[in-house]
C-alpha cells in the first residue's frame, strides 16, 4: 500500500486541544480499542494503529504542536523504530 497525504484544516485552537489529546494516547489505550485478531498486511492492528499515532504526534509537532521535553523523551523511546517513514528527525 502506499502513503496517503492529507490537508486538514480547523481552528488553531482545535488543533492545540487535538495535539494535547493525541499526545495522552498510549500503547494500551490502543490495545484496548483495536481488534487484536485484524491484520494489515502481517502486522496486528495495534501495531499499525500504534504506529499512526506516533506520526500523528510527530506531525503535529513538526506543525508547532510540541510536546514538553519529559513527554517528547518517552514518546521517542515508545515509538523508537516505529514506522520509519512517518519520521523525519
Amino acid at each position: 500500500m502506499g502513503e496517503i497525504s492529507i490537508t486538514f484544516r480547523m481552528p488553531r485552537d482545535e488543533w492545540a486541544a487535538f495535539a494535547q489529546f493525541i499526545k495522552r494516547i498510549g500503547l494500551e489505550d490502543v490495545k484496548r480499542f483495536t481488534n487484536p485478531r485484524v491484520t494489515y498486511g502481517g502486522r496486528t492492528e495495534s501495531d499499525v494503529a500504534w504506529y499512526a499515532v506516533c506520526g500523528v504526534q510527530r506531525q503535529l509537532a513538526e506543525g508547532g504542536f510540541r510536546a514538553s521535553l519529559t513527554f517528547t523523551k518517552i514518546r521517542r523511546r515508545a515509538c523508537h523504530g516505529a514506522a520509519p517513514g512517518y519520521f523525519t528527525k
